[in-house]
C-alpha cells in the first residue's frame, strides 16, 4: 500500500525522507529551505504541488531511486534575487541528485544557481539535475532557468545531466535494446562557461553519451528538448567538444553494437563557440567516436557555430565547426550516424573547417561501410 506524508518545513521533510519507504509520497505543504543539508539516497517519492526548495548548499541527494516532481530548486534563499554557487570540486555532481539510478525527475525547475568546478584533475560529470543518469533514468519536463551559469574545468557538462552511466547490476538484468537514459521536454537558459586551457566535453542538453555494453545494446533517449544557453569561454585556448544538444559519444567498448542513441525533435539556438585552438563544435553533437550509432530526427539548428575571433579579440588560430556534427571520428563496426529531416540555419566559423552538416567525418580504415548520412537535410 501506497503511505503518503505531508512536509512544509525542514524538519519533517528531512524526517520522512530519511525514514522513506520505497512506497512513501512525500507532498510539500509549503516552501522548504534545507540549510545544512546532507543528501542521502532516496527511494520514494516527493510531490512539490508547485513549492520550492531552498537553501541547497550540496546535492538534494546522492543517488536518486524514487521520483521528484513538480517542485522548483531555488537558490534563491532570500528572495531578492540573489544567486548561490555551489562548488562540485572533484565529484560528480548535480543539484537533483549526484546519480539519477534509475529514477525520475519530472516538471522540475532550477533557478538562481551558479555550479563552479575550481578544481578537478580529472574527468567528472556534471548537470544541473543530475551529474549521471544512468540504469533506465528518466528526467522530464525540466527547466534551466536562464538565472543560473555552469562554469566548468576539465569535465563531462551537460545542463540537464552530465554523463550517461550504466551499472554492473543493470546490464546483468536488462533486455536487450533496455532504455538506459531518457531526457525528455526539456529546456536550457542557462550559460555553460569554460574556463580551462585542458579538455571539456560540454552539451547544451547532456555532455557525455557513452555507449556500455554489446550484450544488451542499450538505447539512450533525447527527446523535444531545447537549448537556448550560449557556450562562452575567457580564454583564448580551451580544448575539447561541445555540441548545441550533446557534447561527445564515445563508443569504444569491444563488440560490433554497444547500443543507440536517439535525438529525435530538439533544437539549438544557443551559441556554439568562439572557435579556439583544439575546439570541436557541432549544432547538435561536438564529436562522436567509433560505434557511434546515432539517429537524429527532425533537429534543427538556428545558432552560430563558431566565430571569426577569439574571446579575447585575437585571430582563430584553430578549431573547427559543424552545422550539425563537429568531428565524427573513427566510424566503426558499420554503427551509421544518420540525420533526417534536419536542417541547419545557423552560420558557421572554422579556420581550419567548417561545413553546415559535417565538419569531418573519418571511417576506421578497417571499416568503410560505415557511413555519416543525411537525408532530407537542408544547409540554409
Amino acid at each position: 500500500n501506497i503511505a503518503e506524508r505531508t512536509a512544509g518545513n525542514a524538519e519533517e521533510f528531512a524526517f520522512h525522507v530519511r525514514n522513506a519507504d520505497p512506497k512513501l509520497v512525500i507532498t510539500l505543504t509549503d516552501d522548504i529551505v534545507l540549510e545544512g543539508w546532507e543528501p542521502c539516497e532516496f527511494a520514494a517519492k516527493i510531490v512539490g504541488d508547485g513549492h520550492s526548495i531552498k537553501g541547497l548548499s550540496k546535492p538534494l541527494f546522492t543517488g536518486l531511486f524514487g521520483t521528484v516532481e513538480n517542485v522548483a530548486l531555488d537558490g534563491d534563499l532570500e528572495g531578492d534575487g540573489s544567486k548561490t554557487t555551489l562548488d562540485c570540486h572533484k565529484i560528480d555532481f548535480g543539484i537533483a541528485c549526484s546519480t539519477n539510478c534509475g529514477g525520475r525527475i519530472a516538471n522540475v525547475e532550477i533557478r538562481n544557481f551558479d555550479i563552479k568546478v575550481s578544481n578537478s584533475t580529472s574527468y567528472k560529470s556534471v548537470g544541473f539535475f543530475a551529474g549521471i543518469i544512468k540504469d533506465g533514468a528518466i528526467i522530464e519536463n525540466c527547466t534551466v532557468a536562464e538565472s543560473c551559469k555552469m562554469i566548468q574545468r576539465n569535465c563531462y557538462v551537460g545542463s540537464i545531466a552530465g554523463t550517461v552511466g550504466c551499472s554492473d547490476e543493470f546490464k546483468a538484468s536488462a533486455v536487450e535494446r533496455a532504455l538506459l537514459a531518457a531526457i525528455v521536454s526539456c529546456t536550457n537558459r542557462a550559460e555553460l562557461n569554460t574556463w580551462y586551457t585542458g579538455s571539456c566535453n560540454i552539451g547544451g542538453i547532456l555532455g557525455n553519451a557513452n555507449a556500455y555494453d554489446s550484450t544488451m545494446k542499450p538505447t539512450t533517449v533525447i527527446s523535444n528538448c531545447v537549448n537556448y544557453g550560449a557556450f562562452t569561454s575567457d580564454l583564448d585556448s580551451p580544448g575539447g567538444y561541445v555540441g548545441g544538444i550533446l557534447g561527445s559519444r564515445d563508443a569504444n567498448a569491444p563488440g560490433s553494437d554497444n547500443g543507440r542513441l536517439e535525438i529525435t525533435d530538439c533544437a539549438n539556438y544557443g551559441k556554439i563557440g568562439p572557435v579556439a585552438a583544439g575546439m570541436t563544435y557541432g549544432g547538435c553533437i561536438g564529436h562522436t567516436y567509433r560505434l557511434a550509432n546515432v539517429h537524429v530526427l527532425r533537429f534543427v539548428n538556428y545558432g552560430q557555430v563558431g566565430d571569426v575571433l577569439s574571446p579575447k579579440g585575437n585571430a582563430i588560430t584553430g578549431g573547427s565547426s559543424g552545422g550539425f556534427i563537429g568531428y565524427a571520428q573513427d566510424g566503426y563496426g558499420g554503427n551509421p550516424i544518420v540525420f533526417t529531416d534536419s536542417a541547419n540555419y545557423g552560420d558557421v566559423y572554422g579556420f581550419t573547417r567548417a561545413a553546415g552538416f559535417f565538419d569531418q567525418f573519418s571511417p576506421n580504415t578497417g571499416h568503410p561501410e560505415t557511413k555519416c548520412v543525411a537525408y532530407n537535410c537542408a544547409n540554409y
